[in-house]
């Protein structure tokens, strides 16, 4: 697995955001927003969005070999104001002139690389400034897909394809640093602020000390440990959003004959709509995370009973996918 570079791009938002924000500071950093300050972004951040989102869309890029033949999911930076005012969130977003979305086919692992590439593409508005929120379900789906089916290859270097549906989506811009009563109300019906103890989650490892986190916030990864590295990953897993907040990734690891951790097994433990998606982030967040640290490793993916489970080792720097 190659290591994952901090992008070094300038910040809109007063030197708040460091220009080389690194994966892990990028993940803690990234909120849900969902009333914005109704400016339009800058031409040049847009350019460069759609510069990221392009490399993305293409095969070759440093995601896992897992993913590597499967149809690519396809994601797009569209603007509001070109659209006649069809890009309806039902009050859920307000302020929003542009939005990011991703358009996506029925296969099980498509759906898991959609959910590993727009969260990619989320922690790299997050290292811009840009605030964000994934959406999937209160959107009009019917404008936002006529948006995704007019896209020209000229404008955003995308061409539609026809069996693709728009599932996921974000609004993209600047907080307005209030918050409305109705992002209020869905902050508690999304549980945003919740999220599982460590331990409910992954067993036979110990969560990471803060003071590790905070050395790995601050691009400090000399002499981190495998272990130690492992720890912050499943955090940063932790932390990843998913559908009404069901964190559904599950992990567990097993240890060689010298007691240092050879595999972890994280498991998908809903079958919902958005399971395939939501299990997609995580990885993203374990895989980009580990990959911070310089350690590296390997991923078989598969999917049984319609659940993912992903198998990292120690012991291969191979990545495979089971159908």
């Amino acid at each position: 697995m190659n290591k994952i570079p901090p992008l070094d791009q300038n910040s809109p938002e007063a030197g708040f955001f460091k220009q080389t924000m690194n994966t892990f500071e990028a993940i803690t950093a990234r909120k849900s927003v969902r009333t914005f300050n109704g400016l339009k972004l800058d031409d040049n951040i847009l350019s460069e969005l759609r510069a990221f989102c392009d490399s993305l869309n293409n095969a070759g890029t440093s995601e896992p070999a897992c993913f590597k033949g499967i149809k690519r999911p396809q994601i797009a930076i569209i603007d509001d104001a070109h659209q006649a005012g069809k890009l309806g969130t039902y009050g859920v977003i307000s302020g929003a002139r542009s939005f990011a979305i991703m358009a996506y086919g029925e296969d099980w692992a498509e759906q898991v690389l959609a959910g590993y590439l727009f969260e990619k593409a989320v922690l790299e508005c997050t290292r811009q400034g840009i605030s964000t929120c994934w959406l999937g379900g209160t959107f009009n789906r019917a404008g936002f897909q006529e948006a995704y089916n007019s896209l020209t290859s000229s404008v955003n270097n995308v061409n539609p394809i026809a069996d693709n549906i728009v599932g996921i989506v974000s609004p993209l811009g600047h907080s307005t640093h209030k918050t409305r009563f109705a992002e209020r109300v869905m902050r508690r019906v999304a549980r945003s602020a919740h999220r599982h103890p460590f331990k409910n989650l992954f067993k036979g490892i110990e969560p990471p000390t803060q003071q590790l986190i905070d050395t790995l916030c601050n691009g400090n990864t000399s002499g981190i440990s495998l272990e130690e590295a492992l720890k912050a990953a499943l955090e940063m897993m932790r932390l990843a959003p998913s559908s009404r907040n069901s964190q559904p990734w599950r992990a567990t690891t097993e240890t060689d004959m010298d007691g240092a951790i050879s595999t972890v097994r994280i498991e998908c433990v809903t079958d919902n709509k958005f399971s395939k998606i939501d299990f997609g982030i995580g990885l993203y967040h374990f895989i980009g995370s580990l990959a911070e640290t310089g350690h590296t490793g390997g991923i078989n993916l598969t999917c049984p009973n319609e659940r993912p489970t992903a198998i990292w080792s120690s012991s291969s720097n191979e990545f495979h996918l089971q159908e």
